[in-house]
């Protein structure tokens, strides 16, 4: 069962239009990159996104990231989380997500996924927002977060 989070997260509109624009410019691969912002008494704004290649073997079903762009991205005292696209699948997390958050989750705690959509027949996104927490077994698992 997961809990709702009571902390949002937002991202600026700029910034939103960055996702949208890779998730359809990658299409039909998986996009991916960082997401650089702020923490707040409330939750998260994420005002920068850093779109990272894509290095998976099946890339339109898996990502991976450049490890180069990953490096200097990680270096980032913005770095927020990790975002990526489902190109055929809602915004929620695959066995393997979970199984690639093992790899970072220690390093952010946000995670974003995003799917394709339209909104008034525009092309557009459906996010999901997750936080990253740690299990008393020490795998770490996805937890549902608001946007504003």
């Amino acid at each position: 069962m997961h809990l709702q989070s009571k902390q949002q997260c937002v991202i600026t509109p700029e910034t939103r239009r960055l996702l949208v624009t890779h998730l359809y410019r990658v299409f039909p691969e998986e996009g991916c990159g960082a997401l650089l912002g702020s923490r707040t008494e409330d939750g998260w704004i994420i005002d920068h996104f850093q779109p990272i290649r894509n290095t998976a073997s099946n890339p339109q079903h898996k990502f991976t990231l450049d490890p180069t762009g990953w490096i200097t991205s990680s270096f980032n005292p913005r770095l927020l989380g990790i975002f990526h696209t489902h190109p055929t699948s809602s915004p929620e997390p695959s066995a393997e997500d979970l199984l690639q958050l093992q790899l970072f989750g220690e390093m952010v705690p946000l995670y974003l996924i995003a799917s394709r959509t339209t909104i008034d027949g525009e092309p557009d996104a459906q996010i999901g927002a997750y936080t990253v927490h740690r299990q008393p077994n020490g795998l770490f698992t996805l937890e549902p977060l608001t946007l504003a």
